[in-house]
């Protein structure tokens, strides 16, 4: 789509087609999520501020701009050379280039957002919500015992099924919001496009936000900031740590860390073994929710090991002998091969988990967690062994908006402002998919 047919589709209020950008809103009229078509990405990466004011105002189109940002400072009442007032009319072309550059930093904003690829995606289940503040996520919460197993004889009373309450909640949702502006000066100057996440303001905070929900997410996987909140009565003030190495009463009766490090196949094994011996909260009789395919998070220096290790597990046969290797080197200790049968995914968490390790932490009840000392950071590592463990919520996706230029705008010749905003939550779902070890 040439600058032209943008510019007619944006007066005709087409201002999302223009860019490619599909918008999903909820009944209460708030954006939950948004996708920008693959072939529109690059021209959105290759347009800029200044094409688009060359094509629209024409060869002349430095002096225009200059003109109307230095001896005007107010858009609808400045005054010409020649003491007339300028017209609606006069200024259009000025006004339609800002508005379409407007549209163009928003989908540049949404594009760098879409595209930045992190972690989290690959161990956070996304959901959107229309609740601001913390609600209650309703669980399975049927219990049955084997009564269902006998068979009844004539005229005798079938067993009732009983139910518990079990429940999550979440925590309010949170604002995040990342302002953008740019000035005549950076536009006159602006040469290449600045079409690069790190020299253009818009894409930069696309990838800034989207960053932070890495981190954060990271922050849940590795316990370092605990949100778990389950069947509290009175609030969605969390009331247990992700991780426990000791059981817990009731619904906390769960197992899933311990100090053992990831350096053979028999300390991955032990610790699905810990995981699987784990009850559902309500109802003994309901396994975990465990995928065929699996992941390990490693720090990075450790991938390459880690990958050697799931090589060697996958190579044993289920009776725990060695279909590879000799026994002096895998050494099963008679731990059943639960995890022979499985698909083992191998992840490094990045430096950006780095440092979230290197970082303090929160315990449920708001005390402190040590930061983790360089030396100890690549010993730590979580098995997951299901992707339902966190959920990301969105009340509102990445939402740009232009915001109005004032008279000391323009009298400091700012040609653009405006703002990124990401309303969002993560949400510790159920820890019994996680187990975290080397700590």
């Amino acid at each position: 789509m040439n600058t032209k047919e943008m510019v007619k589709a944006f007066t005709e209020g087409k201002q999302n087609e223009v860019f490619g950008i599909q918008e999903t809103v909820g009944d209460d009229g708030v954006v939950k999520k948004f996708h920008i078509d693959a072939q529109a990405l690059p021209e959105i990466r290759q347009t800029c501020p200044r094409k688009i004011f060359r094509d629209m105002l024409g060869s002349d189109w430095e002096s225009q701009v200059y003109s109307h940002f230095t001896r005007f400072p107010n858009t609808f009442h400045a005054v010409q050379e020649s003491g007339g007032l300028v017209t609606a009319s006069a200024l259009s072309p000025i006004n339609a280039a800002t508005a379409l550059t407007a549209g163009l930093i928003g989908a540049q904003a949404k594009s760098e957002f879409q595209l930045a690829a992190f972690q989290y995606a690959k161990f956070v289940t996304e959901q959107s919500t229309s609740v601001f503040g913390g609600h209650k996520f309703t669980l399975a919460s049927v219990t049955v015992d084997d009564q269902l197993n006998k068979p009844l004889v004539e005229g005798e009373q079938a067993p009732a099924l009983g139910a518990s309450p079990f429940w999550l909640w979440s925590q309010r949702q949170e604002v995040r919001q990342a302002g953008i502006q740019f000035t005549l000066e950076a536009l006159l100057s602006d040469v290449n496009g600045a079409v690069t996440a790190a020299t253009n303001p818009a894409a930069g905070a696309g990838y800034e936000l989207k960053r932070q929900i890495n981190k954060r997410a990271l922050e849940l996987l590795f316990g370092r900031k605990n949100t778990y909140c389950v069947n509290n009565l009175e609030s969605n003030t969390p009331n247990a740590n992700t991780y426990r190495s000791t059981n817990g009463a009731g619904i906390l009766d769960y197992i899933n860390c311990a100090s053992a490090e990831l350096t053979t196949a028999e300390s991955l094994n032990t610790a699905y073994n810990i995981l699987a011996a784990n009850h559902h909260p309500i109802n003994p009789n309901w396994r975990m929710g465990f995928d065929k395919t699996m992941t390990v998070w490693v720090h990075p220096v450790r991938l390459m090991q880690t990958m050697q290790i799931i090589r060697s597990l996958q190579a044993w046969r289920t009776d725990g002998s060695t279909a590879l290797g000799s026994a002096a080197v895998v050494n099963v200790s008679g731990n059943q091969l639960q995890l022979a049968g499985y698909q083992i995914e191998v992840e490094d968490y990045g430096y950006y988990g780095v440092d979230v390790l290197a970082a303090a932490g929160t315990e449920y009840d708001g005390s402190a967690i040590a930061a983790i000392g360089t030396s100890d950071q690549d010993d730590i590592f979580v098995f997951q062994t299901s992707k339902q463990a966190i959920i990301h919520e969105s009340m509102q996706a990445l939402v740009t908006r232009t915001l109005p230029l004032t008279g000391d705008d323009m009298l400091k010749r700012v040609v653009y402002r405006g703002d990124a905003l990401l309303v969002d939550q993560l949400v510790m779902a159920e820890p019994r998919n996680l187990y975290k070890g080397g700590e």
